[in-house]
Parts: C-alpha cells; sequence; structure tokens
C-alpha cells in the first residue's frame, strides 16, 4: 500500500491552465505584482556604493511604468546579466519604442563595492540603434568614393600609400 504524497511542485500545464482562466486585467495586474515584488527584492543602494557617468549597451526589455516607477531591463551582451533602468518620465515614449531593440544607455550607474559590473542605472539618455537588417552591408559600399584614388588604379594607389614595402 502506498501513501499518496501532496504535490510540492507546480505543473508547467497547471499554470497555463491558471494563465488561460485569467482575464487581460488580472493577468497585468498579476505580473505588476511580480515585478513590484522583485523590484522590493532589490538591494537598496547604499552609501559606499560607487556611482559612475557611464554608458551601456545591451537590449532593452521587460518595461515596467506605473505612478511610482518607470523601470526596464537592460540586458548587456557581455557582463552582468542584466541591469535595471530608472528612466525619467520624459523619455517614455522612447523607452516604448526602444523595447527589444538593442540600444545605448547612458546614465548614473551604481556598483557594489567589489562587483565589476553595474547593478542599477539612472538613466539620462537612450539611443536607439538600428535593427541589423538595415545596416548596410559591405557591398553598399561598392562605388561610394569613386574619386578617392584620384585616377589611379587600385595597385597603384595602394603601392603609393605603403611608400614602397
Amino acid at each position: 500500500m502506498s501513501i499518496a504524497q501532496p504535490q510540492t511542485q507546480l505543473l508547467i500545464s497547471d499554470l497555463l491552465k491558471t494563465v488561460e482562466r485569467l482575464g487581460v486585467i488580472e493577468l497585468n495586474q498579476f505580473v505588476s505584482q511580480v515585478i513590484e515584488l522583485q523590484i522590493n527584492k532589490m538591494p537598496a543602494s547604499e552609501p559606499n556604493d560607487e556611482v559612475i557617468e557611464s554608458a551601456m549597451n545591451g537590449t532593452l526589455e521587460l518595461l515596467n511604468i506605473n505612478k511610482n516607477n518607470n523601470l526596464f531591463n537592460l540586458y548587456p551582451v557581455i557582463g552582468c546579466q542584466k541591469v535595471i533602468c530608472d528612466f525619467p518620465t520624459t523619455l517614455l515614449q522612447k523607452a516604448i519604442t526602444a523595447m527589444g531593440h538593442y540600444v545605448n544607455v547612458v546614465g548614473q550607474y551604481k556598483y557594489k563595492p567589489g562587483h565589476p559590473y553595474p547593478y542599477y542605472v539612472n538613466v539620462a539618455e537612450i539611443e536607439i540603434y538600428p535593427d541589423e537588417n538595415e545596416l548596410p552591408c559591405l557591398f553598399d559600399l561598392q562605388g561610394i568614393a569613386p574619386n578617392a584614388s584620384n585616377g589611379l588604379s587600385s595597385e597603384d594607389f595602394v603601392r603609393e600609400i605603403r611608400d614602397e614595402w
């Protein structure tokens, strides 16, 4: 005879069933509460934190806008896993436009003592980089400066630049 043990782990299928039952408004409120809970768990700024005016590139995701906070997460290509970014209301439209894009975030970065990567930034500026498919490729440079060699052939032009070495 086996004794039934209560399940201690929530199955993904159970979670999906619960989410299906929730309306859009309840789901948004639930997500907001989870985000606020995460923010409240964020370590408080301490007087010995180092503050540096800097910039960092990464992907802008998880936008959280409410009456008390305007936050998003910056996911850098290298370094830390994420940086929590606090931005002013004046940058709200730019932050919305930047969602899911590669950006450069300028501001005051906070570092914990002994840690090489920032954990928080007061954002001063957001620069949105164009998507990769919008950038020019090497073949787009062909013919961009037709008189760059002043009428010399490519070989003669390079020989002249190299000073005979």
